[in-house]
């Protein structure tokens, strides 16, 4: 059984690359020097040099765990946690089920889509598909993905990781919001009372009902 949970964590985790990799490589073939380095300054502009560099170091981190969980040393195996059968196989149908949400996000967000706190030029305001009832659906899928990844491995090598990358990820949040009221004023103002940060807004009429 756990030669399964390895194979499908690994087959997870490959066509979840795949994907955000689709989407990354077009966006670094338009880009110049110049413009790059634009956008690198912008970015720490709007989100801050700790985060940025936290952000950078984390990526190394998430990098690293997943070739150690590969690699398997025996050491791993004292990290890992005695997590039931069936919480892994929910981890990894949370994981799988994320993925076609995340490509439905992307392609809603087109070349809007950014890893980084930046404005586009012409960036327009989305809010269709699920952007019509969740302000950053993005991060909702992320967290599901990387819970269910993380409930998959059974393992603190992946668990820990994962958990203070999402950490970061929400930490990033109100500071998106503020650049985007900046951007689209009250346009932004009024999409807000409408939709919920991760999850619909639920209606004040049927919470009193």
């Amino acid at each position: 059984m756990e030669m399964f949970f390895r194979v499908s964590f690994f087959l997870a985790y490959g066509s979840f690359f795949l994907l955000r990799r689709h989407y990354v490589n077009p966006r670094k073939v338009e880009e110049t020097p110049s413009s790059l380095n634009e956008g690198i300054q912008e970015a720490v502009k709007n989100e801050g040099k700790l985060s940025v560099a936290f952000r950078g170091i984390l990526s190394v981190g998430l990098i690293t765990s997943l070739i150690l969980y590969l690699v398997s040393p025996d050491w791993i195996s004292n990290l890992s946690l005695p997590i039931p059968s069936s919480l892994r196989m929910f981890g990894l149908i949370g994981a799988v089920s994320s993925l076609p949400l995340l490509y439905f996000i992307h392609q809603e967000l087109g070349k809007y889509w950014s890893p980084d706190l930046i404005i586009q030029e012409d960036h327009q305001l989305v809010t269709t598909g699920v952007y019509h009832w969740v302000r950053h659906p993005m991060y909702s899928a992320l967290t599901v993905f990387m819970a269910g990844i993380s409930l998959l491995s059974a393992n603190l090598i992946i668990i820990l990781p994962h958990a203070l990358t999402l950490l970061s990820l929400y930490s990033r949040i109100e500071k998106e919001e503020k650049m985007m009221e900046k951007r689209f004023g009250e346009e932004y103002l009024k999409y807000e009372k409408h939709t919920g940060r991760l999850l619909p807004r639920i209606p004040l009429k049927l919470m009193s009902e």
